[in-house]
C-alpha cells in the first residue's frame, strides 16, 4: 500500500485495522463499488491513511465482513485523485 499523509488522525478500528471512511456506491447488477480508507493502527496513529477500492457483487454482506475484504483484497487507489476526492476530511 502507498499510504498517504491525511488530514485526520481518526478512525474506527474495525476487525483490527484502522478504518478513517467507507465509500459505498450503486456499480451495476446489485453490485457495489466499495472505497475504504484504512491502515494498521500504528500508521494511522501519525495520520497515514490508504485508499483500495474493490467492486462487491454480492448485495447480502455484513458490513464488518465487507470493509475487511476491500481492505484486503481491493486495489490500492490511494494516488489517484478521483478516489482522494470521495473522503474530504481526509484530503
Amino acid at each position: 500500500m502507498n499510504s498517504q499523509k491525511t488530514k485526520t488522525k481518526e478512525y474506527t478500528l474495525v476487525n483490527g485495522k484502522a478504518v478513517a471512511g467507507v465509500v459505498i456506491e450503486a456499480y451495476f447488477n446489485d453490485s457495489w463499488a466499495v472505497t475504504v480508507a484504512w491502515e494498521w493502527p500504528m500508521i494511522a496513529e501519525d495520520g497515514f491513511f490508504a485508499l483500495t477500492h474493490l467492486v462487491i457483487e454480492n448485495t447480502d454482506f455484513n458490513k464488518n465482513e465487507m470493509i475487511a475484504q476491500v481492505a484486503d483484497y481491493g486495489i490500492d487507489v490511494s494516488h489517484i485523485e478521483k478516489f482522494q476526492k470521495k473522503f474530504p476530511k481526509l484530503f
